[in-house]
């Protein structure tokens, strides 16, 4: 039962599978003691694919059993959020996948290419090279130089160790204490904790609205792709694309936003860029058409100043056209209203096209 209990969906384990920088690899040699490596691999046509020279340790792992492991740490957790006193209730959470099979060699020229052609997509997105053909001279001998191995994804597992046994207050109390401690990678601790237990009740400044819950983080990019959907058409983005506002969503330090209960649709999202000591700047508070003057836009922007990234900040700026109203409801000033400063500041920008 416990172990039904973590088990993650294998979508859920191929996605961490796939998403892996680096995998673990553990196999026994014909001769010497046991070996482990870190190693690039990429999932192609139903197997974890690595590759090396045709000399050397690694070409040892061809008929070989072997496990493989991926791990992501999602919270460290201190005793004292479960006891006052006791040391022993110290954690860890986490997802990880183990994947077991035998490994097999890859001859086939063709295949070979495709294989480092999927790792090239994965490793250097960006291009910059000739693309990667058996037919081509510039790979031809390369290729058939190349060691390359496959273990099927048959036995692969995945596990998640989020609290799934905690009972539902626990877990509040939890997500509570990770968003007063507050370090950066608590959000995301605190949305994983709620996909896990989807019956838990989230931290009081989450708690969800008459027709809409509300997030600290989001866990996919198509999230930081939708969201820049919905801020396209602001005034202040006139002169960027959905994906270049997209991309600044998932780069920020800070990404809030609320959901439909009904639809599922990002109804409301707001972000910031913060340095966490000194400075923070607000970007980006959008309420969708329709969902306006209900008070949506008070939560958005009280959840954005108490989240983690940006409550430390003693200074936090943002620029707006005709809210200023609004701004002032949380402290915001006009910045010609504040006391001289000793020295003349002079605003700068640089401006150049999009990348």
């Amino acid at each position: 039962m416990r172990r039904r209990l973590f088990a993650m969906s294998r979508m859920e384990s191929m996605q961490l599978l796939r998403e892996a920088r680096t995998v673990h690899v553990a196999f026994q040699p014909k001769h010497g003691p046991l070996v482990l490596r870190a190693l690039h691999a990429v999932v192609y046509e139903g197997f974890l694919v690595f590759h090396g020279s045709t000399v050397g340790e690694k070409t040892e792992m061809v008929g070989a059993d072997v496990v493989v492991s991926v791990e992501e740490t999602i919270a460290e957790l201190p005793s004292s959020f479960f006891d006052a006193e006791r040391a022993c209730p110290a954690t860890t959470w986490y997802r990880s996948v183990q994947l077991k099979g035998r490994v097999e060699a890859e001859g086939d020229l063709g295949h070979k290419a495709a294989i480092l052609q999927t790792f090239m997509d994965k490793y250097q997105p960006q291009g910059g090279y000739v693309p990667i053909d058996a037919d081509n001279p510039l790979y031809r001998k390369p290729l058939e130089q190349l060691w390359v191995a496959k273990v099927s994804l048959e036995n692969l597992v995945g596990r998640s160790k989020l609290g799934q046994h905690k009972k539902s207050e626990t877990l509040t109390h939890v997500m509570e204490q990770l968003w007063s401690r507050g370090d950066l990678a608590d959000p995301a601790a605190i949305e994983w904790i709620r996909k896990a237990n989807p019956d838990a009740s989230p931290p009081d400044i989450l708690s969800p609205g008459e027709d809409v819950t509300w997030h600290c983080h989001f866990l996919s990019p198509r999230d930081a792709w939708e969201a820049g959907r919905l801020v396209e058409d602001c005034y202040w983005n006139a002169s960027f694309h959905a994906e270049e506002i997209g991309r600044a969503f998932a780069h920020s330090s800070a990404f809030v936003g609320a959901r439909c209960i009904h639809s599922g649709e990002l109804v409301a999202v707001a972000r910031a860029v913060s340095d966490s000591a000194k400075h923070a700047w607000i970007y980006d508070v959008c309420v969708r058409e329709g969902s306006q003057r209900i008070g949506m836009g008070k939560r958005l922007l009280h959840i954005l100043l108490e989240h983690p990234a940006v409550r430390a900040t003693p200074k936090i700026h943002l620029s707006t056209k005709d809210a200023q109203g609004f701004y002032q409801q949380f402290g915001f000033q006009d910045i010609l209203e504040l006391p001289p400063r000793p020295w003349h500041p002079t605003r700068m920008i640089r401006q150049r096209s999009s990348m």
